[in-house]
């Protein structure tokens, strides 16, 4: 049985899977174990925001990153784009307002979460009074879900997994090259992110086999 996907979902499943040396090389982290990968972790649908004085007040939704991976020193929140984002232009990567946002707010979060006494254990329910219900940074006011809900769930479970000490944060670009499409179309910039690119052997038009059974 052979598995074919499409799209940058299947790729950034085929890139963690059979490139994460490669990954790994593009991020500078060497030799250093991968700890856990999350692969398009949700936090519902994309959010939004209004000016608010001086600050953006953002809604408790804000999307899904396409992966999130964690060594000891380090959490990577991932964006995946392939060689036909139209999002790529003239060698930047120019990601829209939901994106961005997406990364201050989670980085918010985990600066947050990891600041207390024991974040391992630590449950929303506190958390939530503990900031009554507002996290609020130099430029943002976010909202963040009441107890019990769906999403308040999924992001106890995620914080308690990747905040298990006080780690940088890096916002990555997962460049990915269908060489069968596009081998020119290099981004080198992309808002402050760190781009790591690799090249992936599609098949035609942008599907990649992502197994197949011996």
């Amino acid at each position: 049985m052979k598995i074919i996907g499409y799209g940058e979902d299947a790729l950034t499943y085929w890139a963690i899977m059979d490139r994460m040396q490669e990954i790994k090389a593009e991020l500078g982290i060497g030799d250093a174990p991968i700890e856990l990968v999350l692969f398009r972790p949700s936090f519902g649908r994309k959010g939004s925001a209004e000016r608010e004085n001086e600050k953006l007040r953002v809604d408790p939704e804000f999307g899904e990153f396409d992966a999130i991976i964690c060594t000891a020193s380090c959490t990577f929140l991932i964006e995946t784009k392939w060689s036909k984002s139209s999002e790529l232009k003239n060698g930047s990567i120019k990601l829209g307002q939901p994106q961005t946002l997406r990364h201050k707010v989670f980085s918010a979060y985990i600066h947050k979460w990891s600041s207390s006494n024991e974040p391992g254990r630590l449950n929303w329910s506190q958390f939530y009074q503990d900031q009554n219900g507002q996290l609020e940074t130099d430029s943002l006011l976010i909202d963040m879900p009441r107890d019990g809900r769906r999403l308040a769930r999924n992001m106890e479970y995620i914080l308690r997994k990747i905040c298990t000490s006080n780690k940088q944060i890096k916002d990555v670009i997962l460049s990915v090259r269908m060489s069968a499409y596009d081998s020119q179309n290099k981004p080198i910039s992309a808002d402050g992110f760190k781009v790591a690119m690799i090249d992936c052997p599609c098949e035609v038009s942008g599907f990649v086999a992502l197994h197949e059974a011996k």
